[in-house]
């Protein structure tokens, strides 16, 4: 074996060794990464957050919801629906820019205190649909790992991952 060999066979054997501190650098970043989210999630228990879900509950006589819609609406339309999916209610929201939007409902006598209902929008720009997504608040009573996923316990939606998460309020 000559000089130039040798040379090029140390080279690739610190490139190997460099390849490994490198990988156990990252896994600890990953791990650490982890641990922050885990500790951050800590401090949700108690409070109030938005998650994908078209659930509302009625608290004082009024159910709160949001949605974001895909693009500007000419129209967007709320029905709120009853426990057999028929619609109990409607309001014409109006016009909407898009993005995030938030809405109240004043449930009357249609349904008890503390009922949940679900609601379903409606959006369109003249006579072209504007997607929308639904979400729906509720409260963290617990947080907690499974399967190297950070989830979290919600009052009335049951558990949901932590990504699921679209706003604190």
């Amino acid at each position: 074996m000559d000089n130039a060999q040798v040379t090029s066979q140390m080279a690739q054997i610190q490139q190997v060794t460099s390849l490994s501190t490198l990988n156990t650098s990252i896994n600890s970043l990953g791990t650490q990464l982890g641990q922050m989210q885990a500790l951050q999630s800590v401090s949700l228990v108690g409070r109030e957050v938005s998650v994908p879900s078209n659930s509302l509950q009625v608290t004082n006589g009024v159910a709160e919801g949001s949605y974001d819609l895909g693009g500007a609406a000419s129209a967007v339309k709320l029905e709120i629906l009853g426990p057999a999916g028929n619609v109990i209610d409607t309001q014409q929201l109006g016009a909407q820019g898009s993005g995030r939007q938030t809405f109240s409902w004043n449930a009357g006598t249609m349904v008890s205190e503390g009922s949940e209902v679900k609601y379903r929008i409606t959006a369109t720009n003249g006579t072209a649909p504007v997607t929308s997504t639904t979400y729906a608040n509720d409260k963290v009573t617990a947080v907690y790992s499974e399967n190297g996923s950070l989830r979290l316990d919600l009052a009335r939606l049951g558990s949901v991952d932590y990504t699921a998460v679209q706003a604190v309020n």
